[in-house]
């Protein structure tokens, strides 16, 4: 198996928002990466358990890194995304518990290094293979992601 950066290299994160845990395969247009749910983890509730919800969050991080991966193999670096829609979007659980390992696949539909991107996307409990989320998210990546991470900055600083 071929050895990946590490996830915090690949996406336009930082800390605790880095929510997956490593790079699992990448070709083409597929990539999978895992995620291990903490139950002291910045979303956990009282009981360590994490809200399913937090499954579209961890899809948005899957083609980010996938995204990343591929700016890499041109030379470049991650670039920041903005997450504009969701299709068929389905939990097919409540929560995912701190002992779970997940494993979260992206793959790309359509749409181009820049502009608007799609994904399907899934989500499984690495040792029972149970689908557990599932969905299409689409994704608007900026020409100018530098311009816009400047202006976000700025914005939130005032």
């Amino acid at each position: 198996m071929p050895e990946f950066p590490p996830v915090a290299d690949l996406l336009p994160h930082t800390g605790e928002m880095v929510l997956l845990h490593e790079v699992y395969s990448h070709s083409g247009d597929t990539t999978i990466c895992t995620a291990l749910p903490s139950k002291e983890g910045l979303f956990a509730n009282a009981d360590g358990r994490t809200g399913a919800w937090l499954g579209l969050e961890l899809m948005a991080q899957c083609l980010a890194v996938h995204s990343g991966l591929v700016r890499r193999q041109e030379g470049g670096a991650p670039r920041i995304g903005l997450l504009v829609s969701s299709r068929r979007l389905r939990f097919l659980c409540t929560h995912y518990d701190p002992s779970q390992k997940l494993r979260i696949q992206c793959q790309h539909i359509w749409g181009e290094s820049t502009g608007m991107v799609s994904f399907d996307c899934s989500i499984h409990d690495e040792e029972s293979e149970a689908l557990m989320a599932e969905g299409r998210l689409n994704c608007f990546v900026p020409d100018n992601g530098a311009g816009l991470e400047i202006t976000l900055r700025a914005e939130t600083e005032s």
